[in-house]
């Protein structure tokens, strides 16, 4: 697809910026960008991408692309540039693990013990409540891990390496491997708080339930039969159509996060996802209404967003920047005034004869 590139500007204190802005404009949807405009400023992120979809039984109606896909400002960005959207990759874990309930290959009381071959160095866990953990409860972060509690084990990756005496780069078994050493937090089902070890869990799960990798699944049994496309794996190393981030690239090892964080998309991509599948994981009719989901992804250089709104549009936003003691404040902002704007854009839509 070609791209029409404009020129936008962006006043903020520094004094004047010119944005270029990729894609085909189209008038009743432009009120958007200024909105992607104002929370480029925010997080301080040089590209950003946004995608429309839903209405009109179109799963894309509006695509552009704002900034610059590299740190240096030379590139400007496509609209179908990738980004690492973070935990919303945890929406297609879930799909993929309802698409195998379905095919009664798992079910909701599968206990993940019984289905692993993955064990900690000692052959034996340190809790015994391991065994009672179900797909069920990892699905709604009821597992037993509490990252307020105890560290976050998809962030100690220099832990994992010295308790197996690797010279590589950990893969996710071994994390888990490494947790399955150490107690749980609270009694599988006993309270749900938000794991993205519990969702790394779900992905072994997968593998071994398939026999194919996490990534494969995704892609056969949901990009393919859509014919979804701009979805892909995470690399340290940001692949050719992938933006730059202003972070180190030892920052993180995304490619044990898999699962729970380690999915790029296109903002395009997302949103056709969004399309055929609600944020829960379950099928969804295209077009279909009645439903509000909001998933929000962050990880140092990213901040993503994927809604679906009750009166049936789906919006994917993406950035390369996060202001990291802002978080929670940031994503509450960015869907809050995105969604005011597009409820002006359909209150406009609705009353045009």
């Amino acid at each position: 697809m070609r791209y029409l590139t404009v020129m936008l500007i962006l006043w903020c204190a520094a004094g004047r910026a010119e944005i270029p802005t990729s894609g085909q404009p189209v008038a009743q949807w432009q009120p958007v960008d200024a909105v992607v405009l104002k929370f480029m400023a925010r997080l301080d992120a040089k590209a950003a991408a946004i995608a429309i979809g839903g209405a009109d039984g179109k799963a894309v109606q509006y695509s552009r692309g704002f900034g610059w896909r590299d740190q240096g400002k030379q590139k400007p960005a496509p609209a179908d540039l990738m980004f690492r959207i973070a935990s919303v990759s945890k929406p297609f874990t879930a799909a993929v693990v309802q698409d195998l309930i379905r095919e009664k290959r798992l079910s909701l009381e599968t206990r993940v013990w019984d289905v692993l071959d993955i064990r900690p160095k000692s052959g034996e866990p340190a809790d015994p409540r391991w065994k009672e953990i179900t797909v069920g409860q990892l699905l709604e972060h009821k597992g037993g891990f509490d990252r307020s509690q105890a560290p976050d084990p998809m962030f100690r990756i220099p832990a994992v390496e010295k308790e197996f005496g690797l010279k590589r780069r950990p893969t996710a078994a071994e994390v888990v491997a490494f947790n399955m050493g150490l107690p749980l937090q609270f009694a599988p089902g006993e309270k749900s708080v938000y794991s993205n070890f519990g969702y790394c869990v779900l992905g072994r799960v997968i593998e071994k339930v398939t026999g194919r990798g996490y990534f494969n699944n995704v892609n056969e049994r949901l990009c393919k039969p859509w014919d979804i496309a701009g979805i892909a794996l995470g690399q340290t190393k940001p692949a050719e159509h992938e933006v730059s981030y202003p972070i180190r690239e030892d920052a993180f090892v995304i490619e044990v996060m898999d699962a729970h964080g380690g999915l790029v998309t296109s903002a395009p991509g997302l949103c056709t996802f969004l399309d055929h599948y609600w944020i829960s994981g379950a099928p969804r009719k295209p077009g279909a209404k009645g439903y509000s989901y909001a998933f929000f992804g962050s990880l140092p250089g990213t901040t993503s967003m994927a809604r679906q709104r009750p009166d049936g549009v789906n919006c994917a936003v993406l950035f390369n920047g996060r202001r990291d003691r802002s978080i929670d404040e940031d994503t509450k902002a960015l869907m809050t005034e995105m969604d005011a704007t597009i409820d002006a854009i359909m209150k406009t839509r609705a009353t045009k004869p």
